[in-house]
């Protein structure tokens, strides 16, 4: 139990939280498994967990026109799926393995209940959801400035 304490302090989101808090979630949190290629969550899928990643890399894919684009990149120390856990909403991208993936599990209960708790967590997850909305942005943005030029003659 210790170790799994220690690994949720570690993690960038869980660092600031209460030593008591931490222990609650290490009990209910699951370890879990997944081989290179091995999806972890299907985009448009009702989403009921938080993904830890410890160890190894994921990519995120969402499908456009048809076609699965890879929109991030994620490694130990990152998470996922709190969008889904947090809103009603069907999970918004499809989170594959590239390689082989150690992740820690956290229901949408327990993960509501550890925000709720720790008002710290609620404001590193604020942050890090308006860096990903500034990156959308960005990308958006870039994509209409492509859009926008004329294309050139040869």
């Amino acid at each position: 139990m210790d170790d799994r304490v220690s690994t949720l302090k570690a993690l960038p989101l869980l660092h600031d939280v209460a030593q008591e808090e931490l222990e609650r979630v290490a009990e209910r949190v699951a370890e879990k498994r997944f081989a290179p290629g091995e999806v972890l969550v299907h985009e448009g899928s009702v989403g009921s967990d938080v993904f830890f990643i410890l160890s190894g890399k994921c990519e995120v894919r969402r499908t456009a026109g048809g076609k699965a684009q890879v929109v991030a990149k994620l490694g130990a120390g990152d998470f996922f799926g709190e969008m889904a856990v947090l809103s009603p909403d069907p999970r918004t991208a499809t989170v594959a393995a590239v390689d082989a993936v150690k992740a820690l599990v956290l229901s949408a209960w327990e993960f509501r209940q550890a925000l709720q708790a720790n008002p710290g967590m609620g404001y590193q997850v604020a942050k890090l959801l308006a860096g990903r909305l500034r990156k959308a942005e960005e990308a958006l943005a870039e994509a209409r400035e492509v859009k926008a030029r004329p294309a050139r003659r040869r």
